[in-house]
């Protein structure tokens, strides 16, 4: 009897050894898919709200389509053509959703001119009401740079939430910018650099700083010819946002000596404060037009440097320097800055992502202590980069 009651109680044991077993993997199995959802999901949202983005701030600027397109309804007509699939695999009929759910009349009913390449073409079409080039067309700003099965790496476009952070699109674009004959060169990724001088300027003088007038800091500014209408209205976008949080006003220039020129050169770049005369900012048409590389090429020309560069980073990053492209350590040097008694911010549109010019695809700055914050992400300026230029300038 006694063995019996022993046996008994064994098995009792084991089946709850075996119910819990089954409970943790359940609990396993479903942490396991919640993260596995949050992080699916996380893969297509930074895609998505840069196509979501282009489409609402057209249909801002072009109220008369407004009531006949849904920037939800093209999404998802286009996600049911693309998401998920092999971009190089897509047929053409895939995408007859996507054009229908678009509804935008052709200029007088006549042509459309592609001008990515064609300056001229830009110029042509801007004197001429019944032409207008695709670029200016909702599908065109809506899709435009973010390239499929053309050029290597397109599906890391949908699927790595850093594709569209600012140091991965600086660090495509750029890749051959330094490789140009200038009389600058491109240091830290993209600031510009007279040639002969081997560190970033920090930008901690008085002529650095553009000139304040009655309580507004005046910076005149002028975009080159070479942009089309919706990409002229993405870099004034991000030049008013300065006037709605800063006492800084980027104004057309007239007949001023300082100024900036926005240009389309070969890359995202610019120079550190003011530097006198014309002064070169580069937004490349094919892959800079983004808001927020807008903004951090124009922090730049305030005078301002990137986040993980700042005299006191060692504090709030580490740098490994082991996964760092050859060639490319100077990018992580650091900078005399001065930082306005703001604190170190991971959030800030300056900042750099986690795999900045990596080498094999291993973090090259690791927030610390907590290494699991996230950095480099930033869709347009942080607090901490607000209050900086109110300190600098408008204090």
């Amino acid at each position: 009897m006694e063995n019996e009651r022993v046996v008994e109680d064994s098995r009792r044991k084991r089946r709850k050894l075996v119910l819990l077993i089954l409970v943790a993997v359940l609990v396993f199995a479903i942490v396991i898919a919640i993260v596995l959802g949050v992080v699916a999901s996380a893969k297509s949202s930074s895609f998505k709200n840069v196509v979501m983005e282009r489409c609402q701030t057209y249909l801002s600027k072009n109220s008369h389509m407004a009531r006949e397109n849904d920037c939800k309804t093209i999404w998802t007509a286009f996600e049911q053509a693309y998401i998920g699939k092999d971009p190089c695999d897509v047929p053409p009929e895939a995408y007859s959703s996507l054009i229908k759910s678009v509804k935008q009349d052709a200029a007088c009913n006549t042509m459309l001119f592609w001008s990515k390449t064609k300056d001229i073409v830009q110029a042509f079409t801007d004197n001429r009401e019944c032409l207008v080039v695709l670029e200016d067309t909702l599908l065109g700003v809506m899709f435009d740079a973010l390239t499929w099965c053309s050029k290597n790496k397109s599906k890391d476009m949908i699927h790595d939430p850093d594709y569209f952070s600012v140091s991965s699109i600086i660090e495509r674009v750029n890749k051959n910018a330094g490789k140009m004959k200038r009389d600058f060169i491109i240091t830290h990724g993209d600031i510009a650099m007279p040639t002969g001088l081997q560190n970033a300027d920090p930008c901690t003088s008085r002529r650095c700083k553009w000139p304040s007038n009655n309580g507004n800091v005046i910076v005149p500014y002028s975009i080159s010819r070479q942009y089309a209408f919706a990409e002229r209205q993405v870099i004034e976008r991000a030049l008013n946002s300065f006037q709605n949080s800063t006492c800084v006003r980027f104004v057309p220039r007239t007949n001023q000596e300082d100024f900036i020129n926005i240009v389309s050169d070969n890359g995202c770049f610019s120079s550190v404060g003011r530097r006198g005369g014309r002064q070169i900012l580069s937004i490349q048409r094919d892959g800079c037009v983004f808001h927020h590389i807008i903004q951090h090429e124009l922090l730049h020309a305030l005078g301002f440097h990137h986040e993980q560069t700042r005299s006191d980073r060692d504090d709030h990053v580490r740098i490994l320097l082991q996964n760092v492209i050859p060639g490319q350590e100077h990018n992580f040097d650091i900078v005399n800055t001065n930082n306005l008694n703001t604190p170190y911010d991971y959030d800030s549109v300056m900042h750099y992502s986690r795999f900045a010019f990596s080498s094999n695809r291993q973090p090259t700055i690791i927030p610390i202590p907590d290494n699991n914050v996230p950095i480099g992400r930033a869709t347009e300026m942080s607090r901490n980069d607000i209050l900086r230029v109110n300190r600098l300038y408008c204090g």
